[in-house]
This record gives structure tokens, sequence and C-alpha cells, in this order.
């Protein structure tokens, strides 16, 4: 899967889940071009105070790899974070 692929890909998935869940998902996309990825830091700040019991996600999409297992686990989060605060 090459750079833009990974890029396209996540954008695809900021449009999938736009809009479907009550709740504000801080989402940093960051390039590292020492690591060659492209990292994405997700957490959910729904309630007051759920900063402090919030997970946060950490996801490494490197630029010449399968990320598909990577994309799937980051997936799989995103649809608990719906469920449980959707």
């Amino acid at each position: 899967m090459t750079k833009e692929e990974t890029l396209k890909k996540l954008q695809e998935y900021q449009l999938k889940f736009l809009g479907e869940i009550d709740m504000q998902v801080k989402c940093d996309i960051e390039t590292r071009k020492d690591q060659k990825c492209t990292m994405v830091v997700t957490y959910c700040n729904y309630t007051p105070g759920f900063e402090k019991k919030s997970k946060l996600f950490i996801h490494k999409f490197y630029w010449e790899q399968d990320n598909t297992k990577e994309f799937k686990q980051m997936e799989n989060e995103i649809e608990l974070l719906r469920k449980k605060y959707g």
C-alpha cells in the first residue's frame, strides 16, 4: 500500500464516520519522514471529564507495507465508540 493509497483510505474513513455519532473526536494526522509512516492519533472527549477516562488510540500506517490490519483495528475502535457513546 503506497503512502498515497494510505492517505486516501484515511480520508475515506473520515467521510464514512462523519456525523454518525454525537461526539467529538480529536484526530491528528501526521506524516513522519524519519519513520516512513503516517500516524493517526484519536481520542473521544464526549462528556465533561471523559478525557480522564478516555483511551488514546495511536496508529502507524507505514508507507511501504500493507496496512489492512491497522485499518481494521482502527475501524473496530470507532465501532466500539459508536456503540458506547452513539
